[in-house]
This record gives structure tokens, sequence and C-alpha cells, in this order.
């Protein structure tokens, strides 16, 4: 995909502008505050809980505890963030380069509970200008795909996470089989500029310098959502050709984003898109003949 990183990012904030209150909180998710794909799991019977039952899948990789501070980078709305901090006590630091998105976010958490334990940054989750070393976890959820350099961003990452510090990636990638017009759909609508395969992501992680500890598809378990996406993209796609046809004119932005909608889904089934996690561990810190694999703040305990 062209265009200077500012330009990209450009494009990147204009996409939530017009999107995020308009189709991501005004139909796909109002409720669990998910700008990402739900997740099959028992117990799982509705559309919502299989968006939060994402956040209980990327919370449990990262094994997160109250004891842990946070960075969601690329936080949408702020419903992972806040998810985590309600279900699992921690604390989470959310960046994002949309401000309607932080602003969105911030106001969610105060009216749900967890503007004590959340904080909300416009930030560049490529340089975020937060001190090195200053998390234990950091996470992109459906976020990475946005970075237009993603080797430079995952070693961002990595500085900031603490010795022993974990990170995991949850997002969908380019996949080996399928119709490829899913894949250029997916990326020109929503802005994805350097589109990886999860092996490729992984071989990136390894790269930013983490001991890679999990990397699997789990195309599978988003089936039933992007069943659900394809319904809805489905139905908008058939009133923008009727807009069309009326008026000659759409919005460009909004039918990217529904093509793009449906080429993701689409390509879950097709084998042109999957949808993945790639779990890394920061290495720890050792001294003399023993190792520290979660260094606190303040270095390991004394022997």
């Amino acid at each position: 995909m062209e265009g200077t990183p500012e330009d990209l990012q450009a494009r990147i904030r204009a996409y939530y502008v017009a999107t995020t209150d308009s189709s991501y909180l005004a139909s796909w998710s109002p409720e669990a505050l998910g700008v990402h794909f739900g997740m099959d799991g028992e117990e799982v019977r509705t559309h919502e809980q299989s968006l939060a039952n994402t956040n209980r899948f990327l919370a449990d990789a990262l094994a997160l505890s109250g004891d842990d501070r946070c960075l969601d980078a690329g936080c949408g709305v702020g419903g992972t963030a806040i998810w985590v901090a309600l279900h699992r006590g921690a604390a989470v630091v959310g960046v994002n380069i949309a401000d309607n998105q932080v602003a969105h976010a911030r106001r969610f958490a105060e009216a749900r509970g967890a503007a004590a334990r959340t904080e909300f940054l416009v930030r560049d989750y490529a340089a975020t200008n937060l001190d090195p070393g200053g998390f234990d976890v950091v996470w992109n959820l459906e976020s990475l795909c946005h970075a237009a350099d993603p080797r430079a961003t995952l070693k961002h990452l990595y500085d900031l996470l603490r010795p022993g510090g974990r990170y995991a990636c949850l997002d969908f990638f380019r996949g080996d089989r399928g119709d490829p017009k899913h894949v250029r759909d997916l990326c020109e609508g929503w802005v994805l500029p350097a589109f990886m395969s999860r092996r490729e992501a992984t071989e990136a992680v390894q790269l930013a310098g983490f001991e890679v500890a999990r990397s699997v598809d789990v195309t599978p378990r988003v089936l039933r959502s992007a069943s659900t996406l394809i319904a809805m993209a489905g139905a908008r796609k058939s009133r923008i050709d009727l807009e069309r046809a009326l008026t000659g004119a759409t919005d460009p932005i909004y039918e990217g984003h529904t093509l793009a909608a449906l080429g993701c889904a689409r390509g879950f089934y097709d084998g042109a898109v999957t949808y993945g996690l790639v779990v890394g561990v920061k290495p720890a810190v050792t001294t003399g003949d023993r190792t520290c694999r979660t260094a606190p703040p303040g270095g390991c305990p004394p022997a």
C-alpha cells in the first residue's frame, strides 16, 4: 500500500471517524465494545458473548493477573482494556492514534467503573514516548495489521516490556489459498499497509527479540462471527448499491469498509485470510547462576 507513514495514519484516522459510531458501536458491538472478531467457546451463545470471549482468550493466553501493568497497543474504543481491568484486575494503558476512539474509551471506562485502572492516550503504538521497561504485558488485538513497519513496531513494544514480560498478537493474517480479491478488498478498505502471514508475523516477533512461546491458527473459532459479519455487511452492500443507483454516489470510505468486511469474512472460509495468535516472552534477566523469568521493577528478588 503506497503512501508515507503520515498519509497512512491519516487514512486510518479518517476510516475510524467514518465507521466507529455508525458501524462498530451501532451494529457490531454496542455492549462488549469490541472492534474485533468474536471467538466461539463454552457457554458462548450470542455475538456479544463471543466478543467478550475473545478478550478472555487473549487474557488467558497472556496469563493476566491483578499484578500486571498492561499496554493495549491499538486499543479501539477501550473494550478489551476495560474487560481486563474489570475481570482480571490488571492496570491497562491503551494507546490509539484515533482521537475519537480514545474519547469513547475514556467515557466508557468511567461509565463502567474501570477508570481507576485504565488510562487512554492518543499515541502511535510504534512511538509511544512511554518509559522503556514499564509494562509486564503488551498486546496487539487486530491492530498490528495497521502497522506500516511491523518489525519496527514490535521492536518498540519489546523495549516497553520488563524482562520476562509477555507479548501477544491476536490478529487476522494472509492465508495461502483462496481468492486474492478478498485480501485486496480487506487491505484497501481497512487500511492494512503490510498484511503478513502468521509465519511472517512469528518471524517478526522473533526478530524483535522475543522468545516465541506459541503460534497457532484459531480460524475455526471465529467462523460464526465471520458468518454474522457476512450477513451484516451483505445487507449494507445492498443498501450501498441501491444508493448508487438512486444518487450516483456513495461514501467511498464506508463502501471500502463494507467490502473489506466481506473480503475478510469470506477469506476465512476459503483460506485467503486466517486468524491466529502469536505469543512471545522477553528474555529474562540472568543473575549469576539463576534466572528470574518475571523480574519486578526492582530486579530479581534475593536468592
